[in-house]
């Protein structure tokens, strides 16, 4: 929900592009994800992870609903 109110938000900014708001979302996910085993070795990296990959999941999911 957060998200996907961040990405409504940013979509009414006049300069902001909705495509390149949505590709932005889409490579944040996957860097993360791709950091994770990395990155990750603690339960609170974790947990920042999960928030970091759920916000940027959110806010390009809006496309698809």
């Amino acid at each position: 929900m957060v998200g996907r109110a961040g990405a409504g938000a940013l979509a009414t900014v006049p300069n902001v592009s909705i495509l390149q708001l949505n590709n932005v979302s889409l490579l944040v996910a996957g860097l993360s994800t791709g950091l994770v085993t990395v990155l990750c070795t603690s339960y609170a990296s974790m947990l920042v992870y999960a928030v970091v990959y759920g916000l940027s999941v959110g806010m390009s999911s809006h496309w698809f609903v």
